[in-house]
């Protein structure tokens, strides 16, 4: 019991937090940080219907947020989740086994 609480909770804790605070770091920096319309803020592609005809990175006239701002958000999402997911499926199960 004193060798988990020691050892490995910190572990456990530790590695969620840290690539939470790596990915939404990385997102806020790079401005690929938009609200969608289920009430959270992550990496969707900001394209509402006044961007049609609009290249990405171009601003509308009355406008402040650049139409297409989070498609490189969107790609680092999937990143960061599918190497999540086909690194820490093999670890979880290495480690159960083990």
């Amino acid at each position: 019991d004193r060798y988990i609480r020691t050892k490995i909770e910190p572990f456990l804790h530790g590695v969620p937090i840290v690539i939470a605070l790596i990915y939404s770091i990385t997102v806020l920096v790079t401005q690929n940080l938009n609200a969608n319309m289920a009430g959270r803020c992550n990496a969707t592609v900001y394209d509402p219907p006044h961007c049609i005809g609009y290249e990405d990175g171009q601003v509308r006239e009355g406008f402040e947020i650049p139409c297409g701002r989070g498609r490189d958000g969107a790609v680092t999402f999937w990143f960061v989740g599918y190497s999540i997911f086909f690194y820490g499926t093999p670890i979880v199960i290495g480690t159960s086994l083990g």
